[in-house]
């Protein structure tokens, strides 16, 4: 018996769930998290089960722009352009992950982030920007989350 349980093959491994969240604009040394003094009690929580990386840093400090970084891994000088979205023809991080069997999906709460801005709805199996932009240039965060 030992033998058989030493030669059955191990289980296949569940690939983790990643969530990615971009507080755009927000300093990390405000959050209690960071060890500031503003308490977001539902992403301490999600922390305390979560890695939580402690070093981040921005090459551009435009918001499009440094997403396509983020997303490919490769410094702003490719991606200065946006107008009519990166001429980056390579893989961003959600395809990779999407090859990988992934489903990734973004949600879209501030106007910089639109599709017709940023043009990064291709790189994701569903991206959701449903809200009225033109109108208001953020959508409430609790009008996300339940998108999400």
């Amino acid at each position: 018996m030992w033998l058989f349980l030493a030669c059955t093959p191990p289980p296949p491994l569940q690939p983790p769930d990643i969530l990615w969240m971009v507080l755009d604009t927000v300093s990390a040394e405000h959050l209690a998290l960071y060890g500031g003094r503003v308490s977001m009690p539902h992403l301490e929580r999600l922390a305390s089960e979560s890695i939580v990386f402690t070093q981040a840093y921005s090459h551009f400090p435009m918001t499009p722009e440094e997403h396509w970084v983020m997303l490919t891994g490769l410094l702003p000088e490719p991606h200065l352009m946006l107008q009519r979205g990166s001429p980056w023809m390579g893989k961003t991080l959600p395809e990779v992950l999407q090859q990988k069997g992934w489903a990734t999906a973004a949600f879209v709460s501030g106007l910089t982030m639109t599709n017709n801005i940023v043009h990064l709805k291709k790189s994701f199996s569903y991206y959701d920007e449903n809200w009225d932009f033109q109108k208001q240039d953020c959508r409430p965060s609790a009008l996300t989350v339940a998108a999400a």
